[in-house]
């Protein structure tokens, strides 16, 4: 019986890499000691050390009739670390880390927690996505932590109600950058459909040609059972087969109601590994003006997230875009790896309904614009003081009767302000010139400045305004690498000033927008892993900001 649980869950368990390409589950079978005082150690499996503290074994709610689970105590702050045989970590590397969780006496005290990760003594970090509620049932996390480091040790900590959380059969499975299996996820966190389109598709991106079977459930939202029907319980994923989608069958039921969500989970892969596991149906009813919504949230992003020896958008940015979950992105350094055209990559990050723009010609690090919502017009300025990139912009039909001008740009760097100054002025000469000054227009840029007095804001100000300063957890409100210099902006001007919200993401509301920087993210959104906005040569951080638009 044992080895027939160790072969099912051999894709799923999370352990320790005691000989290279090895995998090993640790069930605590042997876990002897039941009552530990402050921190113990305990010797497990092939020799694998693990440190608690205020956790105790458990003989009665194991996973599996006959065996042992971990415990948490209700007191202090319990915690679970995996040490490694020498109590230093696991050489060879981690790639992914499975365990079963359940909080098992149904109190409805809530427990979150987190995985975390430490290499080589450097610091705790916590696993992108990793943090967990428990439910009474049991439930798998799997995760891929893909570490190809030495010396790594793993760490389950409580955040809250740590009483009585139970852990079982936990697996630690080794790094193999060639391992082949395909990744599988959502496109995108989150999609909004009306109730009477009926069937729709919520498609998924898979990594690589592969063979596998993902199981889908529904988890949660705010939709009754007669609202919608799950038609996809499982998915078959083959080399030759179609882009794969969850479809949900909506039931128009001609009722006055607010929108509802569906919260969907990829689980139970079989020859894939997951990322991305979750995704948020938004449901409008349109049964009536009476029912529309009053208002409309547009989020507004700045993005030069390029990374890597050629500043291109690796998987390092198209994760921190699917977390920003924005409406309009003005994006710079549009550059794609090879193999991929932009319309593949637009569809694939963002989501085949977006709309994009990119400046013509041969400049090698181009300006373009990306929407949820239909371009009308598009075109670019030249810029006369860089010979790679112009200033690209586009006319947008978003929600309600004004129309929104995007410009994307990225000033001169070595140039200094004066030159920054010179770009300045010709975008604010063309915006004037162009736009009606009451439709909304935004301005998006890269703008190298190395202060908010700079010569260039001065001049952008004939136009667009700072009165809102983006900032990050910590309030720090510069952009580059260093987060030293306020390099990214996203500008209003008067028309959409007025229109100004609150931006929200990760349960967190910033007031003035974001900088967001995965680095200063305890837990980051999904699907942004913690090391993203330190990618080898990551260029700046993206900047977000929110606006109401008035009701049509």
């Amino acid at each position: 019986m044992k080895d027939l649980l160790r072969l099912l869950f051999l894709l799923l368990a999370v352990t320790v890499v005691r000989v290279a390409g090895e995998e090993l589950t640790e069930s605590f079978t042997g876990w002897s000691d039941s009552a530990f005082a402050g921190v113990s150690e305990y010797l497990g499996r092939d020799g694998v050390r693990w440190e608690t503290g205020q956790a105790t074994a458990d003989g009665l709610r194991p996973r599996d009739e006959g065996g042992t689970s971990i415990r948490f105590d209700d007191e202090g702050a319990p915690y679970l670390v995996a040490k490694g045989l020498d109590g230093e970590g696991f050489d060879g590397g981690i790639g992914r880390v499975s365990f079963w969780y359940r909080h098992w006496d149904g109190d409805g005290r809530k427990i979150r927690f987190v995985l975390e990760y430490n290499v080589d003594g450097t610091g705790w970090q916590t696993a992108a996505g990793a943090s967990v509620t428990t439910e009474t049932e049991f439930q798998r996390l799997s995760h891929n932590l893909n570490l190809p480091n030495d010396n790594i040790q793993l760490r389950l900590r409580t955040l809250s109600n740590p009483e009585r959380l139970i852990i079982d059969d936990f697996t630690i499975a080794p790094y193999a950058a060639d391992e082949g299996k395909p990744l599988i996820g959502f496109q995108r966190a989150r999609s909004r459909h009306q109730e009477e389109e009926g069937r729709v598709r919520i498609p998924l991106q898979v990594s690589r040609p592969g063979k596998a079977r993902v199981a889908v459930s529904i988890v949660g939202g705010t939709a009754d059972e007669d609202d919608f029907r799950l038609e996809t319980a499982s998915l078959d994923v083959a080399p030759d087969s179609a882009a794969p989608a969850v479809e949900l069958s909506l039931t128009n039921d001609g009722e006055q109601e607010a929108d509802e969500t569906i919260i969907i989970r990829l689980e139970q892969a079989e020859g894939a590994w997951l990322e991305t596991v979750t995704h948020t149906v938004i449901i409008s009813a349109n049964d009536s003006p009476a029912v529309a919504p009053s208002d409309d949230l547009l989020v507004i992003a700045s993005a030069n997230i390029t990374s890597g020896n050629h500043q291109e958008y690796l998987e390092h940015g198209e994760r921190i875009f699917r977390a920003l979950d924005a409406d309009v992105i003005g994006v710079q350094e549009f550059n794609i790896p090879g193999g991929e055209s932009e319309r593949e990559w637009v569809s694939r990050v963002f989501g085949s309904e977006f709309h994009y723009m990119i400046e013509a010609g041969e400049e090698s690090i181009p300006c373009g614009i990306v929407s949820r919502y239909p371009i009308l017009q598009a075109g670019e300025w030249d810029d006369p003081q860089v010979p790679n990139r112009d200033f690209a912009w586009a006319t947008i039909d978003i929600p309600g009767d004004v129309d929104l001008h995007v410009i994307s740009v990225h000033f001169h760097a070595s140039g200094g302000s004066p030159s920054r100054a010179i770009e300045a002025g010709v975008v604010v000469r063309k915006v004037k010139a162009t736009f009606p000054s009451d439709d909304y227009v935004v301005l998006c840029g890269d703008f190298n400045s190395t202060s908010r007095e700079a010569a260039e804001i001065a001049k952008l100000k004939e136009v667009f305004f700072d009165q809102n300063q983006p900032v990050d957890q910590n309030g720090n409100g510069n952009t580059n690498a260093n987060r030293n210099k306020p390099y990214d902006w996203v500008m209003p001007n008067a028309a959409l000033l007025a229109l100004h919200s609150t931006y929200s993401i990760g349960g967190r509301d910033f007031p003035n927008g974001l900088v967001f920087d995965s680095r200063v993210w305890q837990v980051p959104p999904e699907p942004v892993r913690r090391e993203d906005s330190a990618a080898v040569n990551m260029q700046h951080m993206a900047v977000v900001k929110a606006y109401t638009l008035p009701g049509e």
